[in-house]
């Protein structure tokens, strides 16, 4: 019997550490993303990709979408090598979230449902959170450059 159980904890330990880096540094994201504005800001500049979509009820096929963000508070999304969308960003904080905004404050982007949510941002990874699991996704990027 204590065979049996060794074997069952070597195996689990095994599985467990077999979880590929960029699962991990997602999960650690959505723990320990950025949590002030000013840290976000400086995190999110850069190329991002899509890399999952989720929700209790959604189910999208993952196109390939790329996030650019850059210094001079611009954004472009490409999707499928085609620019959708092309303009300023900001990043708000509200009850200890923060969320991306359009230049106007809204957290709705014109043109692209990509940049609406809550925001978590780390060094390798972007969650934009688009609310309720039951109808909305949340989409997972990893920096691309």
């Amino acid at each position: 019997m204590k065979k049996i159980l060794l074997f069952v904890l070597a195996a689990a330990a095994l599985t467990t550490s077999c979880k590929k880096k960029e699962n991990i540094q997602a999960e650690d994201c959505i723990e320990a993303g950025a949590t002030r504005v000013k840290t976000a800001g400086k995190l999110i500049l850069g190329t991002w990709q899509l890399k999952s979509s989720k929700g209790w009820t959604y189910s999208e096929d993952v196109p390939l979408v790329l996030l650019t963000f850059e210094s001079d508070r611009q954004v472009t999304v490409t999707k499928n090598n085609q620019v959708v969308y092309k303009g300023p960003y900001g990043i708000r904080e509200s009850n200890q979230a923060l969320f991306l905004t359009d230049s106007s404050g809204k957290d709705q982007y014109g043109g692209t449902a990509y940049l609406t949510g809550q925001l978590r941002v780390c060094e390798q990874s972007l969650t934009i959170d688009q609310g309720s699991p039951a109808d909305w996704p949340i989409y997972g990027y990893i920096r691309k450059d």
